[in-house]
């Protein structure tokens, strides 16, 4: 049995991951923003277990961490926390589409415990990604959710492949789960939700020998071309050095 944390997880993706991961009798850690949300999520789940935070502020990425490691040292962490948000700031100032899509990820994988396998969630739309490393959150651009949006998952991309290289004894990996009929997808996107979730269950505690890879961007369950602009080394470094100024937290390895 392994133990799984997997952030935003009271419904869409990151419930029916954990209901699979359930279903095949491991352990999973679920995350809510609320107290309200983790109490509608966990109606349907017996005794469920839930941190909470909001991931859009410093403050509860820290308290959701902190959460986590009082659990003990996960086997796993699924980052599925993600917003396609209009234009807005977070508490801290920040954008929140950057804080929850780019900035909670790092946060999340430097402070808590290290596990044996990361999976983060990215997307296809990654490939229209820019690297606009000048203005990260858009704040010198007319705001487009789209692009930005786009932008936040070729960071993901980046960050996958940058722990990937500075973690080597952990399997890092990132997925496209389709587009799925989720609150973000909309009831009319043509992908089937147990399959855009299956993967990252999968690679989260499978030990088939095509999931115990790292650096790799995965489709339901086979490695998939992705943008290259997520291989530069000092775009990496970059990227991961404005997360450490803007957050105050510094990882290992750098």
């Amino acid at each position: 049995m392994k133990k799984i944390f997997i952030t935003g997880s009271t419904q869409g993706l990151g419930y029916e991951a954990g209901l699979q991961l359930l279903k095949a009798g491991h352990q999973v850690i679920f995350h809510a923003r609320s107290e309200i949300t983790a109490k509608e999520a966990s109606a349907h789940l017996k005794d469920a277990v839930f941190v909470i935070g909001d991931v859009s502020t410093l403050a509860g990425m820290k308290s959701v961490a902190e959460q986590v490691n009082q659990l003990g040292t996960m086997d796993a962490i699924i980052h599925n926390v993600g917003v396609y948000t209009p234009e807005s700031f977070t508490a801290d100032g920040l954008r929140t589409l950057f804080a929850v899509n780019v900035l909670a990820e790092y946060v999340l994988s430097v402070l808590i415990n290290k596990p044996e396998r990361m999976i983060f969630l990215c997307s296809g739309m990654h490939l229209d990604g820019k690297n606009n490393l000048e203005d990260l959150q858009w704040k010198n651009h007319q705001w487009n959710s789209t692009q930005a949006y786009s932008d936040s998952k070729l960071y993901i991309m980046m960050l996958t492949k940058w722990f990937a290289k500075k973690w080597p004894s952990m399997l890092v990996n990132a997925v496209d789960p389709g587009w799925v009929p989720t609150r973000m997808g909309g009831t009319s996107a043509p992908d089937d939700l147990f399959s855009g979730a299956e993967t990252q269950a999968w690679l989260a505690v499978s030990n088939e020998a095509s999931a115990k890879v790292s650096g790799k961007y995965f489709y339901h369950k086979a490695q998939k071309s992705y943008n290259p602009l997520a291989d530069n080394q000092v775009t990496q470094d970059n990227l991961v050095q404005y997360l450490v100024e803007i957050s105050g937290i510094k990882s290992q390895g750098i």
